[in-house]
């Protein structure tokens, strides 16, 4: 129900992040959580969730638990949510 009430239509989340320009720019952006670090009292919902649910991901896929997570939320018109384009993420700082 949190998740519901954050990502709501008209929900802060929307215009504290500008996220109408961003998304007409095409400038998303993500979120990063150092799960190596101890957990804060002051974090977010998101960030309580990844933090819950990185031992699992651990877990199924026979490794250790993630040290780090990167999450983001888009927003699209009835008729558009038909999923998001199955990608692969590149560590930046490791091409350099």
């Amino acid at each position: 129900e949190q998740l519901r009430r954050a990502f709501a239509p008209g929900a802060a989340y929307w215009s504290e992040t500008r996220y109408a320009s961003a998304s007409a720019e095409k400038r998303y952006f993500t979120w990063y959580v150092d799960l190596a670090s101890p957990p804060s009292p002051h974090e977010d919902v998101v960030t309580r969730l990844v933090r819950r649910l990185a031992p699992l991901a651990g877990e199924l896929a026979g490794e250790v638990a993630p040290q780090s997570a990167e999450w983001w939320v888009h927003s699209r018109g009835a008729g558009r949510g038909v999923g998001h384009e199955l990608h692969y993420d590149v560590e930046e700082g490791a091409l350099e």
